[in-house]
């Protein structure tokens, strides 16, 4: 949006509530739609001159799952204590009792010994894949119970929303709609010849 400032800026941006489910610098961007990411994919990668884009199901779950295979970002084990593995809803209840749950700080929660961080917990995340009308959501969100936690687990969107059944037509998508949904990106470097 700096360098272009003409560009729409997505709804919901700059209001209270996403001020309130996004009060750090280092939160993750939320209240994104597909078509958005996959905009500033084609942006950024004309910029940096290389090829980026959301990751497809196959690479996030490489990129979760490790060299290990692990079934949660940390590991083989179900967290024994729920509240203390990722930014998700047992953390919001048992660690900050009558808080809204939200976004936190990158790296809150650890890293994977890939250091990736926010795999699980924050914000679910736009994957490049489809599935029938649907396109395929990893990662689990900040109001997500310990069910989500398994790498294994996706969710899906109808046509522009996230978790939820929604409208058929993305133009009638409210942002508060999309306040769980944000992404991560893959990126490949063109070599010069």
């Amino acid at each position: 949006l700096e360098e272009n400032p003409k560009a729409p800026k997505p709804e919901g941006w700059g209001t209270d509530r996403y001020g309130k489910l996004c009060p750090e610098d280092d939160c993750p961007v939320i209240g994104v739609r597909v078509e958005d990411a996959e905009n500033y994919c084609r942006w950024l990668g004309a910029k940096q001159r290389a090829e980026i884009q959301l990751p497809s199901d196959a690479q996030w779950q490489r990129a979760a799952r490790g060299r290990e295979g692990r079934l949660y970002h940390w590991g083989l084990d179900a967290p024994r204590d729920p509240a203390s593995a990722c930014n998700g809803l047992p953390y919001w209840q048992k660690q900050r009792p009558g808080e809204d749950p939200r976004t936190t700080s990158r790296g809150a929660f650890g890293e994977t010994a890939e250091y990736l961080y926010d795999l699980i917990g924050n914000v679910w995340e736009w994957t490049g894949e489809k599935d029938s009308r649907a396109r395929l959501l990893r990662g689990a969100s900040y109001y997500s119970t310990a069910e989500d936690w398994l790498l294994s687990r996706r969710t899906a969107m109808s046509d522009g929303g996230c978790r939820w059944v929604l409208p058929a037509d993305p133009a009638s998508v409210r942002s508060e709609d999309l306040e769980e949904c944000g992404f991560r990106l893959v990126k490949r470097w063109f070599r010069d010849a």
